[in-house]
């Protein structure tokens, strides 16, 4: 039985202007995708993500391993490229209807500010039962330990647990943990999953 609806937030319930970021990451340099490897895909990018470091010693290591970007302010990378976001309402209005009878939750891989600034475009009356980041509990997906912190956290077992990301590799690590896993498509797609595994 499932008893708990876990949801990532970017590509999921939030959206990034694609054309807009990609056309902010060319004005300095980049492709968006490249842009985004330069910034997560090392080791910075975790220690941030897992909350061992600031945003300021991320930015600073970032430099260091791409000069490119010693002439950019930092808050170009967070005010312009990620902020350019929207919330999928419709979405969230479904998983409020849906924690009538199970819990509801987001994991996603953030540092402590951004989950700050997530919760207030989310406004307090959001549908959330939890809100885990990976800078909650020093593990980024698609590492094992956020999975399981999550499943300790909500109190459930994984068969219990149904968790929707956008990314491939996390959905492939959930599923190996025996969570139900699905690669996000849309609304109707998560609303035609949660429904075949209602009693």
């Amino acid at each position: 039985m499932i008893k708990a609806i876990i949801v990532d937030v970017d590509g999921v319930i939030r959206h990034i202007d694609i054309e807009i970021a990609e056309e902010l990451a060319q004005s300095i340099g980049f492709s968006f995708s490249n842009l985004m490897n330069t910034l997560w895909d090392n080791d910075y990018g975790r220690q941030l993500l897992c909350g061992k470091i600031t945003r300021s010693d991320w930015w600073k290591g970032i430099i260091s391993l791409n000069s490119q970007l010693s002439q950019i302010p930092q808050d170009f990378v967070w005010t312009e490229v990620f902020d350019k976001s929207s919330i999928d309402w419709e979405l969230v209005a479904y998983i409020r209807k849906v924690g009538q009878s199970r819990i509801t939750a987001i994991l996603t891989n953030c540092d402590s500010e951004s989950k700050s600034l997530l919760l207030d475009e989310l406004n307090t009356d959001h549908p959330f039962d939890y809100v885990i980041s990976s800078s909650d509990v020093g593990a980024v997906k698609p590492e094992k330990g956020i999975y399981l912190a999550l499943l300790q956290k909500v109190g459930i077992e994984a068969d219990q647990c149904m968790f929707f990301d956008d990314s491939v590799r996390n959905v492939e690590s959930a599923r190996d943990l025996g969570i139900e896993a699905f690669v996000y498509k849309g609304l109707d797609h998560l609303r035609k999953m949660v429904e075949s595994f209602q009693e």
